[in-house]
């Protein structure tokens, strides 16, 4: 009987892989360097967008900051980048750098404390002290009939809110009750009310104005409530 071979193992001798300590500290700061270009390039280019939106443009802002995406190669090569080597994945990741960093930084100037370009919100109105709870609609009259019918007097709510802070709101009566009054502001979450006596078959016809702390307007539909 033939004896069986023994298998020869052919040994393996791993080599390790030679590494460039200075090759790599170059590429590493030569990244770094490109980061740097590419974040300091969207400030400027951040308040660009700022002032052209501050004209009322914010779509040619948006415009602005996206183009300014194609002019990272030239300013690299002003400021002596090697992009020889530069890859596809090299060019869309500091692209986007580029664009998420200016997005953000106009973003955030673009709101409080940096900036108030909107005006206060003024919610839905509504009427206590009714026999049920009435929403106002400024497209129709509404009617109230009081809860106590000795005293008739009724609350006006509303939720008045902004960005920054409310500086002042106020309800101006062209019918029934002649004249502007303050309205009370009665927490911190924006609920402010206006408390008046209803009478009888007589309509009320008002609108309520709100002004915040860096001078925006916002002046409500105008509403008429009538006693029943």
């Amino acid at each position: 009987m033939a004896k069986k071979r023994k298998k020869e193992v052919k040994s393996y001798v791993f080599k390790k892989p030679e590494f460039d300590e200075v090759e790599y500290m170059k590429k590493e700061m030569g990244n770094t360097k490109i980061a740097i270009i590419t974040i300091v390039f969207a400030i400027p280019v951040s308040v660009a967008s700022y002032a052209v939106t501050l004209m009322g443009g914010p779509v040619f802002a948006f415009l602005l900051g996206f183009a300014c995406i194609f002019l990272l190669r030239y300013i690299y090569e002003f400021l002596n980048v090697d992009i020889s080597k530069f890859e596809k994945r090299d060019w869309l990741g500091n692209g986007a750098m580029f664009f998420f960093t200016w997005l953000a930084i106009w973003v955030l100037i673009l709101n409080a404390p940096f900036t108030d370009l909107t005006k206060p919100t003024i919610g839905v109105i509504t009427v206590e002290d009714c026999e049920s709870p009435t929403t106002l609609s400024h497209v129709s009259q509404n009617t109230c009939r009081p809860s106590d019918n000795s005293t008739r007097y009724v609350t006006l709510v509303t939720r008045i809110t902004d960005n920054s802070a409310i500086k002042r709101a106020t309800i101006n009566f062209t019918a029934g009750l002649p004249g502007y009054y303050n309205l009370i502001r009665e927490s911190e979450r924006g609920r402010y009310t206006y408390t008046f006596q209803l009478n009888y078959t007589e309509s009320y016809t008002f609108t309520i104005t709100a002004e915040d702390i860096h001078g925006h307007v916002r002046k409500s539909a105008q509403y008429t409530l009538t006693g029943v």
